[in-house]
């Protein structure tokens, strides 16, 4: 340090850049043409576009290639070159973004140019290492920095500055900048690319200014200039730390500065790592990070005292003023209505709204901290039972005798809440001892490696982080791990296994397979699996019903998982509702009783932050007529009630007559292919759900099933051995008849199947019998079902118990 290491590319392209640009007056990107491109009038003919276009707040490449259209090629290469500068900083955008916006750029000139140093550069990026701290949101910073880069150059030209004199062009960056608003990051970027062993990678000024200002380094530094005080810290300490490369963000240094007192002994911060820390401490020096943390802290002493209100919170006021994450931020002095939160916002405007904030001129409204799953509060519950619900969850959350992980446990319960919301509750209520349980807070907490498959787990591992982090509360803490479950923040350690990478290896399908299965399951709700016997159908339905719910992937699931199987005489009072007969004191009455599809939207209604699935096998061996009735048409139009056949009572005892099926409620399906008996409801069916196809064999391979003997410990001969015979079996059953009618491959998925008693026995007791049924309506089928065994086949085994059974067939015959 200063250099950034792995960043040798940036470097040599930010050399090429002043040398062939700010020296000799031509261009980085095409270099070999003699016509001159960075001139002064050139400069400031690309300079004047660039800022009216910044006035304008526009930011999309279209708009440049428009406002360029009048303009010479030299001056689209002066922007063009300016890009390929920019993008060697930014870290928090895709590398092809930013590769093809330079390319877009360059484009303009319409000429060949020189990229492939400037592609590896990006590639490096600065903003993308570890102890750079390059600030979220630079995109939005684009146009100022863009402007003090041409701006800069023509200076240097028009004063004759001597380039390099890293004083000399301090002083004109810095004046540059100063007449540009926005450009203070582009400034210290600028500094760093042309002279990095003097300016350090930093590019925020307020981190600057408190690193040089700290009170454990004010011995080391004298000077009034944040930059030149930095520089004197760093000859005073290069020598102190155990790394050759000094570097402001190792942990022995970052501690002196963030927490302005010496760092905790060693064993103090073994649990978390100082990566972590670091990330953490970068984290909370960002000003837009502290904004928005302090706009937290603010909304939850507010939401403090209305949701003490036990008596007089009303609903109404409850869904306008609390239940949404985000309504509107008003400045009130300018009657401006803002959006704030998770969204990019420049320093000037981070700076206005934090001193608005700090004066009373901003007005808040909503949470600004969970974001519920629907609109308003409970919207498939009634009125009355919203209000009762609503009631009861402040009595619960103003009860001090209860500790903070029970408050949430019994809001969550109420009917219309669910844990991420009463969690979110909870933390309002106590921020410095309880924290949000939600999705993202988990993501970030397990990709910390840390435990959270259950309200207690995680809630220990938060407050473990809490302490070594030493964050001062969960309304911070958690907006960390929000941005690390993001891709927002690079915490410097391998993130562990997933659980969508655990599925995957459970189910036997690759990464392809998986995603597209998932995205289906999400896009439409409601999908089935189709394949032939033995094909995984319901092992599959189980394990990402279970993914998709959070449960564990093997062993017992909870309530949020149900499975149906139909058959011929399954009905609709089975599966949605029906009339019962019941005896109480020797009378008989009849009551309408909900069936399982009934129980679950219940179920889905009431705890809307949660997910449900609903695994239906063999769906097709029903009458779906008979048992979807009137729910054909709810589960094509899930955002409209449905008028059921009865009247019925719910769990809270409100009489109902109508069902919407909840978003939170999934419906897996499994069919098997080789049964078209209901070929015609096919058609019906197949609008409201995606079907996915299972087969074991596609083409010349088994992909299944080599994934598990791949894994299995079988002998590779005998895994080729089995493979082929699986194969060849499934190609000439797809020959007689079609792809449906191939064997499933967990007929062999067996430990001892090569072995000649078990395939013996598999063919036998299995195989053989399946084919019989497969065949028997195809004249002489009885007699071809041999020609499938694998002695047959000769796929497997060459001892003589596998030898023909049949006299005169050779293997060739078959």
């Amino acid at each position: 340090m200063p250099r950034v290491p792995g960043c040798e590319a940036v470097y040599e392209v930010a050399d090429q850049w002043r040398e062939r640009c700010l020296v000799q007056d031509k261009s980085l990107l095409w270099p070999d043409l003699e016509e001159p491109t960075w001139s002064v009038e050139n400069l400031e003919l690309a300079r004047d576009v660039v800022l009216a276009l910044r006035v304008a707040k526009s930011a999309t490449g279209g708009d440049y290639e428009t406002a360029f259209s009048d303009q010479s090629t030299a001056v689209r290469r002066c922007i063009g070159d300016a890009f390929a500068v920019f993008y060697l900083f930014p870290g928090d955008l895709n590398v092809s973004h930013k590769i093809g916006m330079v390319q877009y750029s360059a484009s303009w000139s319409q000429q060949p140019y020189v990229f492939d140093l400037v592609e590896q550069a990006i590639k490096e990026s600065i903003g993308a290492k570890e102890g750079t701290l390059f600030q979220q949101g630079f995109q939005l910073m684009r146009h100022a920095s863009l402007a003090l880069f041409l701006e800069t150059g023509r200076r240097i030209k028009a004063e004759s500055v001597d380039i390099l004199d890293h004083r000399a062009i301090e002083a004109t960056i810095k004046d540059a900048s100063n007449k540009i608003p926005g450009s203070s990051s582009g400034r210290n970027m600028l500094l760093h690319l042309l002279f990095p062993e003097e300016f350090e990678p930093i590019f925020n000024d307020k981190l600057k200014a408190r690193i040089a200002s700290a009170p454990a380094f004010s011995r080391f530094a004298s000077s009034a200039d944040a930059d030149e005080r930095l520089r004197q810290i760093r000859i005073a300490l290069s020598g102190e730390t155990p790394n050759e490369d000094f570097n402001f963000f190792d942990y022995e240094v970052l501690a002196e500065w963030r927490n302005d007192g010496p760092s905790r002994d060693r064993a103090d911060r073994d649990l978390v790592g100082s990566p972590i820390k670091i990330a953490f401490n970068e984290f909370a020096a960002l000003p837009q990070n502290q904004l928005t943390i302090a706009v937290r802290r603010v909304r939850s002493m507010q939401l403090r005292s209305l949701l003490g209100r036990v008596q007089g919170l009303t609903l109404e006021d409850f869904n306008d003023d609390i239940w949404p994450l985000e309504v509107t931020t008003t400045l009130v002095s300018k009657g401006e209505s803002l959006k704030i939160m998770d969204r990019d916002l420049d320093d000037e405007t981070v700076s206005l709204l934090a001193d608005a904030l700090s004066d009373g001129d901003l007005r808040l409204r909503g949470n600004y901290i969970w974001r519920p799953s629907t609109g308003i509060f409970a919207p498939m519950i009634d009125q009355n039972r919203r209000a009762e619900s609503l009631q009861t969850a402040l009595e619960v959350l103003n009860d001090d005798r209860l500790e903070p992980v029970e408050k949430a446990r019994q809001i969550s319960d109420i009917p219309g809440f669910g844990i991420s919301t009463a969690s979110g509750l909870v933390m309002t209520k106590h921020p410095e001892e309880f924290a949000i349980y939600n999705k993202q807070s988990i993501a970030g907490v397990k990709q910390l490696g840390m435990p959270a498959d259950s309200l207690e787990a995680f809630q220990d591992s938060v407050k473990t982080l809490k302490e070594e982090l030493a964050a001062p509360d969960f309304l911070e803490l958690d907006w960390f791990l929000y941005l690390i479950a993001n891709n927002r923040i690079d915490i410097g350690i391998e993130p562990p296994v997933s659980e969508t990478s655990t599925l995957q290896g459970l189910v036997y399908l690759n990464e392809i397979e998986v995603f597209s299965i998932q995205s289906l399951l999400e896009n439409k709700k409601q999908l089935i699996f189709e394949g032939p016997p033995g094909s995984g159908k319901t092992f599959i339905a189980d394990k990402f019903a279970r993914f998709f719910t959070g449960n564990p992937l093997d062993g017992d699931h909870d309530d949020r998982i149900e499975l149906v199987q139909f058959h011929q005489s399954y009905g609709y009072e089975d599966f949605v509702q029906g009339i019962r007969p019941e005896t109480s004191g020797g009378q008989l009455t009849y009551h309408v009783q909900p069936g399982i599809f009934l129980e679950m939207c219940e179920r889905a209604e009431s705890r809307p932050d949660e997910t449900f699935v609903l695994i239906i096998d063999e769906i097709n061996r029903g009458n779906l007529s008979r048992i979807f009735g009137e729910l054909l048409m709810a589960l094509e139009y899930r955002d409209k009630p449905v008028r059921l056949a009865n009247t019925w009572l719910d769990a809270m005892g409100t009489s109902r007559s109508h069902l919407r099926i909840p978003d939170n409620l999934f419906l897996i399906g499994t069919m098997n292919s080789t049964d078209r008996s209901l070929a015609m409801i096919d058609y019906a069916l197949r609008r409201r759900f995606y079907f996915y196809p299972l087969r074991p064999v596609v083409g010349t391979t088994a992909p299944v099933l080599e994934r598990w003997l791949q894994q299995s410990g079988i002998p590779p001969a005998e895994q080729h051995q089995l493979l082929a015979y699986f194969i060849d079996i499934n190609r000439k059953i797809s020959n007689a008849l079609t792809d449906d009618y191939q064997i499933g491959h967990s007929y062999f998925m067996r430990e001892q199947i090569t072995t000649d008693a078990e395939l013996r026995q598999v063919w036998e007791f299995a195989l053989k019998p399946l084919l019989h049924e497969y065949f028997h309506t195809v004249r002489g089928g009885a007699d071809r079902v041999e020609e499938f065994a694998p002695w047959q086949l000769r796929a497997i085994g060459e001892t003589s118990d596998l030898e023909p059974h049949r006299d005169g067939l050779s293997p060739d015959e078959v």
